[in-house]
């Protein structure tokens, strides 16, 4: 199937690389910290064949721009809106992972009317301080060895060890991506600083929409807690966990997440039709 590639303009003229395929209710897909389309590694694709599938690069990744910051959660669900201005879709569902998931919530707090359904994955509220705990561990026994071997951290930490030993060529292609396709300095500080400071939680209440709340139960990036504690706050969501899943579970259990999207998103009447 043919993808349409395209551009939108966010906040201050940024200009946001995106692309469509697909026909039905449309489902906008947000990535998370540092990554692009590419990071889905094709998943949105596998939905297709029953809904309009919207994919973007955050501002500071891939084909985007990358302006000086601050950033902000609130300013990149603009953006998300923006490009959903630039297809023509007045409202869609909603699915955002990690980094993304953060967005995904302010975009359905700021245009509630926007949002059918929404999917959180692998994300939080905020209050990101066991993550930068986490990666600021970890990173100091391999700062020393330099770019590539950092990168190859990051990467890492998205897989659960089972995945990493049976499944080496994805990782290993994720890494020479990230390679050839380095951040710029503004964007990289720009989405960090994006991540640390969202915070939701006192106004999660005010989501009413169909809320489903997906992680794996080997995260070690968002811990598990973070997803239960999502829906404990959330008037309308529930929770299904991935046995044996890491950060990036739609790569790594893509059957299994596929079908529990097509559960939650077919549901009769569940979708509205631009």
């Amino acid at each position: 199937m043919t993808a349409r590639e395209f551009f939108a303009l966010g906040p201050g003229d940024c200009r946001l690389a995106c692309e469509e395929q697909g026909a039905g209710p449309p489902i906008l897909w947000v990535m998370g910290f540092t990554g692009s389309r590419y990071q889905w590694k094709g998943f949105p694709a596998r939905l297709a064949d029953r809904f309009r599938i919207l994919t973007f690069d955050n501002r500071g990744v891939g084909a985007s721009d990358a302006p000086p910051g601050p950033y902000d959660t609130a300013i990149m669900a603009r953006d998300a809106l923006a490009v959903l201005d630039a297809a023509g879709v007045e409202r869609a569902s909603v699915v955002g992972v990690s980094m993304g998931g953060m967005i995904a919530q302010q975009i359905a707090l700021a245009a509630p009317h926007r949002v059918d359904r929404l999917v959180l994955g692998c994300t939080s509220y905020g209050n990101s301080v066991e993550l930068f705990s986490t990666l600021g561990s970890l990173w100091g026994t391999r700062s020393a060895r330099g770019p590539v071997d950092r990168l190859r951290l990051l990467v890492e930490l998205n897989f659960s060890d089972t995945f990493l030993r049976e499944q080496p060529g994805i990782t290993e292609d994720l890494i020479a991506h990230g390679l050839r396709h380095k951040m710029t300095p503004a964007g990289f500080q720009g989405q960090l600083g994006a991540l640390a400071n969202h915070d939701t939680r006192a106004r999660l209440g005010e989501i009413r929409c169909p809320t489903l709340v997906v992680t794996g139960d080997q995260d070690r990036l968002m811990a598990p807690s973070l997803s239960s504690a999502l829906v404990a706050a959330l008037p309308e969501a529930q929770l299904r966990l991935l046995p044996g899943a890491g950060h990036m579970f739609w790569i790594e259990r893509a059957s299994e997440f596929e079908g529990m999207l097509r559960e939650f998103f077919e549901v009769e009447g569940a979708m509205a039709r631009t």
